[in-house]
């Protein structure tokens, strides 16, 4: 068994079962040949039908992630719109990278469209006019993921999804103070136009009261 990782759950569970079924018959004093000759040809075809898992890399996707880390803290220096685009690439490839059955090209096309959305981000008219962080990874190294539920990663002990929670917790930040300030934004024309309304309205008030006078002398 110290290739159990190359194979499927599922083919190797049923060569499991198969191995079972052959141990029991073979320990049973009162099995008959036909009984025997069953389960070894049963467990032949299990060991032939095992399947080799396939194993999809993420390592790259888990650099793109983590390197978000490194942008958000820069966030007052993009758009609105640029960097609520890159939350939403962010959270898709997020979404893939914690997918023990994602596969390869769903990965890849994560990797790509959050790196596209990273490179589409657009300066704010506020900016500072820093350099765009390069995309580097940031420690913890990216564990090894398969889509074999049996393949072990480089920590056992740790969840996949658990070296994301730092950054996921930072751009969910970053993300709310962007909606907090696209909604202030929208909010000032409204607030500008009403502070003009009501200084209209005193001068028009006071202009009628100054024309009343003026009749009454």
């Amino acid at each position: 068994m110290t290739h159990e990782n190359d194979f499927t759950v599922e083919s190797f569970d049923n060569m499991g079962n198969a191995f079972d079924a052959a141990t029991t018959v073979y320990d049973n004093k009162n099995a008959t040949q036909a009984e025997v000759d069953q389960v070894k040809t049963d467990l032949q075809s299990a060991i032939e039908a095992l399947e080799k898992a396939v194993v999809v890399d993420k390592a790259d996707l888990y650099d793109v992630i983590i390197s978000v880390g490194n942008i958000v803290t820069h966030e007052n220096d993009f758009t609105v719109e640029s960097f609520d685009n890159m939350g939403n690439a962010f959270d898709v490839a997020t979404t893939v990278y914690d997918n023990k059955n994602a596969t390869q090209a769903e990965v890849d096309q994560a990797k790509t469209d959050l790196q596209s959305a990273i490179e589409a981000l657009e300066k704010a008219e506020k900016s500072t006019d820093l350099p765009l962080p390069e995309l580097e990874p940031s420690k913890p190294t990216a564990p090894e993921v398969t889509v074999d539920d049996k393949k072990e990663s480089i920590d056992p002990t740790l969840e996949e999804s658990e070296p994301l929670k730092p950054v996921k917790s930072e751009v969910s930040a970053a993300l709310e103070a962007k909606k907090t300030e696209k909604n202030e934004g929208e909010m000032l024309p409204k607030t500008s136009t009403a502070t003009f309304s009501l200084g209209a309205l005193g001068l028009v008030s006071l202009f009628g009261g100054a024309v009343s006078s003026f009749k009454k002398k």
